[in-house]
């Protein structure tokens, strides 16, 4: 069984979601060997898995990827498509579903679209891949077969290769009295909310990673709060293991709060 793996450009993806997916495509490179192809634009490296369509983007740029892709040919050998955008997803249903392709459709499922058309698509994949069990129980009750879903979470893996990071800020924090955050800026993680514990907690630091933060301009910023903008991945497993305490807030108002690892 061939599986190809399709991203329309993998360079838009947020840089945690870059990373996950190179990490999935080597794994599944490295365990099915020539039976694995992903396939993105403009992609981040060179290998004999990994081929890369170049083209320019436009807000067309999913039907220009599945332009290049069929007239390539490049899943003609294919048995089953590996999706996990959304866009792409409907898209390549609806080709099946003419029967413009016969390829079998695995889609990574990370929340639940409010869009019904793209619920209908995802409903009608072949196999789903949810990142949480509580995702996997949402799905079962939208009608999708459980014995269809494997629940592969995309969370901290402790079997990395751990690199040591020298920073002089992270050196001269206490391990014992220092609570990180790693990760980007998005509504649903309440990064507001953890400011203001922060504000609160003065003689606790408070160390964010990954986070701009000049989108936290209408926030008070207190002194015992610090922040480092970009950190290499290979990087965060030295950072965490460093320090005793690390913390995530959820804002319950977003659906994907409910799902995520």
């Amino acid at each position: 069984m061939k599986i190809v793996y399709l991203f329309p450009n993998i360079n838009q993806m947020k840089s945690a979601n870059r990373i996950q997916t190179q990490k999935f495509s080597k794994a599944m490179a490295d365990k099915l060997g020539r039976d694995f192809v992903f396939i993105s634009a403009n992609g981040y490296e060179n290998n004999s898995w990994h081929i890369q369509i170049k083209y320019h983007f436009n807000k067309a740029q999913t039907i220009q990827f599945i332009f290049h892709i069929i007239k390539r040919r490049l899943i003609v050998d294919s048995d089953t498509l590996y999706i996990r955008d959304y866009k792409l997803l409907k898209v390549m249903v609806f080709l099946k579903k003419i029967g413009f392709i016969s390829n079998n459709i695995i889609f990574e499922v990370h929340e639940i679209p409010q869009k019904q058309a793209i619920l209908k698509s995802i409903l009608q994949s072949k196999r789903l891949v949810a990142i949480s069990q509580t995702l996997k129980n949402k799905l079962i009750k939208l009608g999708y077969q459980e014995k269809s879903i494997l629940v592969a979470h995309d969370g901290f893996d402790t079997n990395e290769q751990i690199f040591k990071i020298e920073n002089s800020l992270i050196d001269s924090l206490n391990p014992n009295n220092t609570i990180v955050y790693t990760g980007s800026y998005s509504n649903w993680k309440n990064i507001e909310f953890i400011i203001e514990i922060a504000n609160n907690l003065g003689n606790i630091n408070f160390l964010f990673i990954g986070l701009d933060k000049s989108k936290l301009f209408h926030c008070n910023i207190s002194s015992n709060i610090y922040f480092l903008d970009y950190v290499e991945h290979k990087y965060i497993y030295s950072i965490l293991n460093r320090f005793n305490y690390a913390i995530l807030s959820l804002n319950m108002n977003y659906e994907i709060s409910n799902y995520t690892s």
